[in-house]
């Protein structure tokens, strides 16, 4: 029986049953209350945090019948103890935000768990260098012993620019380090963009290099982009892009010159070292993402799924689910679903992918065995695979659509509920669902 998507659905896991229908021309209030807040920093950029998005439905019927009304204040009155699911079928992927972007609403990988290899997060428009512009003083930036670092006025971006300053003869340079997530992904495409501007004359070659470290934060190699001495008192914009070595976890972004005499200087400004799509991302995608989601080291039978809310099963319903796949090996689309004590069911497995280095999109229709209350949606690795991923989508009783992003099937509490008058035929009640 195919759902219908003018009516709301909520109920515990295993009894998710439709609510009575709106009133014709009526129009629900779900505003989304976002946690979080707007800042402004001591330079005068503002900035905005994301912990994330929670949403209220205010829904009001003319009538309800006698069933409906007691449904709704046993829900209100918590005379049922199991969580509430809240699903909204105007919108049409049921998966939760955070895992039908792959990550690039956290910007983050704990949306998701792989029972074999590693997880890394591609976010193309993510500098990992921090303060790259030198607008909050030197700050995440250091000298080596043979140099020094200031703050100074003027550059290409912003009202300040890094000063590199040589104290001894030997390789004069400013340096991060970057560790922090997503950090660096093996093998992954970086793009390095650094401006220099030269204070001295007859500097030689100077630029940006980016070394690379093991998860032991043993050094690897470096790679560099320069300019074999840039004109004194000019921005020079230089850029390049390099693929960082298979083993690499951990990098230093250093600005730096050449061997030089005591008191030498170079400015440097508008730093970048950013990852580019391993994965040419597909059209129908493009500016609706900036990131994927790569998974590493799989194996046979190894599994990838999302660790938030499983999505819930409305009785009688067929679910289509999908993803983009690229890489290299070959996945299938796995569905695990849970009977109502959470114990996992029989999974069901899509077709063989074998991946290649354009993304594909792959689907799968799944009807839910009898027991089975919720199910989480992900990929299996049918040999050793890399698996770059994005774009995943759960939809019901319907044929396949364009991505969008997913709202999830939340959990929620009924808490409000009011009528005009406590007895059949429960004329004007309202009732306001909180999202928790």
């Amino acid at each position: 029986m195919a759902v219908n998507r003018y009516r709301f659905y909520i109920g515990p896991l295993g009894n998710v049953l439709a609510l009575p229908p709106l009133p014709k021309g009526a129009n629900p209030d779900a505003t989304p209350t976002r946690l979080g807040g707007v800042h402004s920093s001591l330079s005068g950029r503002t900035f905005q945090d994301n912990f994330g998005v929670k949403r209220n439905w205010n829904l009001s019927w003319s009538r309800l019948r006698e069933d409906d009304f007691t449904r709704l204040v046993a829900y209100h009155r918590k005379n049922v103890l199991a969580p509430l699911r809240f699903v909204d079928l105007r919108h049409r992927n049921l998966l939760e935000h955070d895992i039908s972007v792959c990550g690039n609403f956290q910007r983050d990988t704990s949306s998701f768990t792989a029972s074999v290899g590693t997880l890394a997060l591609n976010v193309y428009s993510l500098n990992l260098a921090g303060n790259p512009s030198f607008e909050t003083l030197t700050t995440g930036w250091k000298g080596t012993n043979a140099s020094s670092i200031s703050q100074v006025q003027g550059g290409v971006d912003g009202q300040y620019s890094l000063e590199v300053k040589s104290t001894t003869t030997a390789t004069a340079t400013g340096f991060q380090s970057v560790s922090a997530l997503p950090g660096v992904v093996g093998s992954s495409n970086y793009k390095f963009t650094v401006s220099v501007n030269p204070q001295s004359a007859a500097l030689s070659a100077s630029g940006l290099d980016v070394n690379w470290y093991d998860a032991s934060l043993a050094f690897i190699s470096s790679t560099s982009v320069s300019a074999g001495g840039a004109t004194q008192g000019v921005w020079t914009h230089l850029t390049g892009t390099h693929a960082a070595p298979s083993n690499a976890r951990y990098a230093q972004v250093t600005v730096n010159f050449g061997t030089q005499t005591v008191n030498n200087r170079i400015r440097a400004d508008r730093v970048v070292f950013a990852t580019t799509a391993a994965t040419a991302i597909p059209t129908e995608l493009q500016g609706r993402l900036d990131g994927e989601l790569v998974w590493s080291g799989a194996t046979t039978s190894g599994t990838l799924f999302g660790v938030r809310e499983a999505v819930p099963v409305i009785t009688g319903s067929t679910y289509l689910l999908s993803a983009y796949v690229g890489g290299s090996g070959s996945v299938k689309l796995r569905v695990q679903p849970y009977d109502v004590t959470g114990a996992p069911m029989t999974s069901t497995l899509g077709s063989t992918v074998t991946l290649a280095s354009g993304y594909v999109r792959s689907s799968l229709s799944y009807t839910p065995a009898a027991g089975a209350v919720a199910f989480r949606f992900g990929l299996e690795a049918q040999g050793a695979s890399t698996v770059n991923t994005m774009a995943w989508q759960a939809q019901i009783d319907e044929t396949l659509k364009d991505w969008l992003p997913g709202i999830g099937a939340p959990e929620v509490l009924v808490t409000a509920l009011t009528d005009s008058y406590p007895r059949y035929p429960y004329e004007a009640v309202s009732a306001i669902i909180q999202e928790v």
